[in-house]
């Protein structure tokens, strides 16, 4: 059986679009009083993240639920994979103890979450760092974005620290297949707003950049699976690639990016991700790029502006919406219960376009309430 939990988290408008002759959408509050089991023959989508504990508790299949336990905490994740990257540095660490660092001088290093989500309470820091400082920041932090997100998809005390991999970072939007093959649905390049407040502010993807890498990533996958050996599994992953260097940074099990992510893929290529996903279809993606109108997509994140009073403020989605420009799809979203006001898809040629988002100040969309 085919089945698709939905959450707390900002929910695809394509699970409409979804044959729920062959899907069973559960809704998470749903789940937890059903009474119902899953298999290793049944395909599971889980959308939100505060839902995989739930699901978990009524999944049957041993090496799916030990998979996600793995790939849900990071620090987890690092030790399954650490053979594969024998060099990497890792730590763990309390929240209360970070100011007890040692680190080393002359390198980088970032910390975060073991358990985390949309970017809250990361950072790059290095020896000059004010630890004690950054351990307060953190804690408020947490406290702050603990309305949004539970404990089961935010940590709030259980840190990991390790080293900074440098170059691009990308993120893959993929599943095992029924041969326990990967199969790619999209892959983004995601550059760093100046302000790391604004950390999702975009992700794209193109042409020239999908074809040069799409084979690289499908050996790591394969050879990643040697360790996981799971079948009709979903993943969001996170790597950095400097050279010939490709360092993972995180997976996010059994779901692709979250906050309409995903959605990209449909509005870019015009075929639905999720349902590939349930169908087991590997896209053509030769014949795709080929037919492409444009070089490149976009999603792109409307944050509220860093220390807005959304209860004062208002999003000018009037306003916003000129400096996107030509999108496919535009979403409100309600700011006073999410980190951000909209979620824009859009295609373009030029790369400026890029570099706007990177310079976007998002407190000038707002309006205070009259």
């Amino acid at each position: 059986m085919n089945y698709l939990i939905t959450g707390k988290n900002y929910t695809s408008k394509l699970f409409k679009q979804l044959n729920t002759k062959t899907i069973k959408i559960i809704d998470e509050n749903e789940l937890k009083k059903i009474e119902i089991s899953f298999d290793e023959n049944d395909r599971l989508y889980v959308a939100s993240e505060s839902a995989l504990d739930i699901v978990l508790k009524k999944s049957k299949d041993s090496q799916k639920k030990k998979v996600t336990e793995i790939l849900k905490n990071k620090i987890n994740f690092r030790k399954s994979i650490a053979k594969f990257h024998p060099n990497f540095y890792f730590k763990e660490i309390a929240l209360d103890k970070i100011h007890l660092l040692k680190l080393e001088k002359g390198k980088k290093f970032v910390i975060k979450p073991s358990k985390g989500f949309f970017g809250t309470a990361v950072r790059a820091i290095n020896s000059k760092t004010d630890l004690s400082s950054l351990q307060n920041e953190l804690a408020s932090e947490i406290k702050k974005n603990s309305a949004f997100f539970s404990e089961a998809v935010l940590s709030t005390n259980t840190f990991l620290i390790e080293e900074f991999a440098e170059g691009h970072e990308y993120a893959i939007d993929m599943f095992y297949n029924s041969d326990s093959q990967p199969v790619i649905m999209n892959i983004y390049r995601h550059p760093f707003h100046k302000n790391e407040k604004y950390f999702h502010s975009i992700y794209y993807t193109g042409k020239e950049f999908y074809n040069e890498i799409k084979e690289r990533f499908l050996e790591i996958f394969i050879q990643y699976n040697s360790v996981f050996k799971v079948k009709n599994y979903p993943i969001h992953c996170e790597f950095k690639i400097n050279g010939e260097n490709v360092i993972p940074i995180e997976f996010n099990p059994l779901r692709y990016g979250g906050f309409g992510l995903a959605d990209l893929t449909f509005h870019a290529f015009k075929f639905d991700p999720f349902n590939y996903f349930f169908e087991d279809i590997e896209p053509d993606w030769n014949y795709i790029w080929k037919n492409s109108e444009y070089k490149y997509f976009a999603w792109a994140l409307g944050y509220n502006g860093e220390g807005l009073n959304v209860k004062k403020f208002i999003p000018d989605h009037k306003k916003y919406k000129k400096f996107v420009q030509n999108y496919f799809e535009y979403v409100e979203l309600d700011h006073t219960i999410n980190p951000a006001f909209s979620i824009a898809y859009f295609p373009f040629n030029d790369l400026s376009r890029v570099q706007n988002f990177l310079e976007i100040e998002y407190k000038d969309y707002f309006n205070e309430k009259k």
